[in-house]
């Protein structure tokens, strides 16, 4: 596991740079008077399978970044069923059953809300024509090997679907191990969701027969955190108002792609592509209002200790690090003191504008 999950990290680093700098140069060339459209809509959609598929591969090998927060599971299952109920269509019933006082959890919300997603697509493609799927939120609480009792949140999903033999259930967490006819999927679903369920603290069980559907069970655990749980709220995505940005960046194509991008945002841009040039162009202009990083750079230096001293020389500067792998740095970094934002390659104009305006609207650490 430690190795796959090695070369799936080193792989979507790359890639993810990859996919970024051509959908960013897609996006531009929309802006240009004469281009076609069809076929940038054509690369920026397959840039964005790219994207999606390497954010599978880090979610198998447990290593995508992760934004957890205290989460409402009641309200987050309400929140999505419509959705969910959309995706099964007209001849399948979906039912939630979901016990009030059910326990808050520790998890990223987004990846949550995919792997419900996740499974609800996978239980509507095994049912044949009309039938039912139910899910269900509960508490459980269990004493384990050392004697203590842990407490966990039961988020249950059942079919009515064709279930599975002693040999598909045994491959189903397999990554790209699927039943379903070429072109219909990568076969990634199952091992993504346990992948995220395990990064989380979690674990995920399944049990399925023939002809008697299937259930999945999300073990996630309680959290005992005691602050109030985040509440969502839009934030405006627009152009800057001259603010300064420093792009650390050791990407060449993706460095000045970014510089296009945020020059066109209305931003005033510095781009370096190190540790040291970072420092010194900091030093020069006496600071920035935002520092935009990779989190990997090419000089062997983690980029979140270069974040971290420029935000001590420069208190007031807000900082955002771009990463399509999970870098261990990120754990250890206060990343609500210093007002940080991870934002995930690859990403999209529209993503890079609101990730800029969400950060310059958060008073920073003084």
């Amino acid at each position: 596991m430690e190795t796959i999950g090695q070369l799936s990290g080193g792989v979507a680093h790359d890639f993810n740079n990859i996919l970024a700098a051509i959908m960013g140069a897609a996006e531009l060339l929309q802006h240009e008077e004469k281009y076609d459209a069809e076929l940038i809509d054509s690369i920026i959609s397959s840039a964005q399978r790219g994207g999606e598929l390497t954010h599978r591969l880090l979610a198998f090998a447990r290593k995508q970044p992760l934004r957890t927060t205290k989460v409402d599971v009641v309200q987050s299952v309400e929140s999505i069923a419509s959705m969910l109920d959309r995706l099964t269509g007209p001849d399948i019933r979906l039912e939630l059953d979901i016990s009030m006082g059910t326990w808050p959890i520790e998890a990223d919300p987004a990846r949550l809300e995919e792997a419900l997603l996740n499974l609800t697509v996978n239980a509507r493609d095994a049912i044949q024509g009309a039938g039912k799927i139910i899910l269900s939120c509960r508490n459980r609480s269990r004493v384990n090997r050392n004697g203590f009792s842990q407490d966990f949140v039961e988020i249950e999903l059942s079919d009515t679907g064709v279930g599975m033999t002693d040999a598909v259930l045994e491959q189903a967490r397999d990554p790209f191990f699927t039943t379903k006819p070429v072109g219909k999927g990568t076969g990634l679903g199952l091992s993504m969701v346990e992948g995220f369920v395990k990064q989380s603290g979690g674990e995920m069980r399944i049990q399925s027969r023939p002809g008697a559907g299937t259930d999945i069970c999300l073990l996630m655990p309680r959290t005992r955190h005691d602050a109030q749980m985040v509440q969502h709220s839009s934030v405006h995505v627009g152009a800057g108002d001259g603010e300064s940005v420093l792009v650390i960046e050791d990407d060449d194509d993706l460095a000045t792609l970014l510089f296009k991008q945020l020059q066109g945002l209305n931003y005033r841009v510095t781009l370096a592509s190190n540790g040291h040039s970072a420092r010194q162009a900091a030093q020069e202009r006496g600071g920035f209002d935002v520092v935009l990083s990779d989190v990997m750079l090419a000089d062997g230096e983690r980029a979140p200790h270069v974040v971290e001293d420029l935000l001590r020389r420069h208190p007031n500067t807000r900082a955002i690090f771009m990463t399509g792998f999970a870098s261990d740095e990120l754990a250890s970094l206060n990343t609500e003191a210093m007002s940080s934002f991870v934002l995930r390659k690859p990403f999209n104009l529209e993503q890079l504008a609101h990730s800029l305006r969400h950060v310059l609207k958060v008073t920073p650490a003084v």
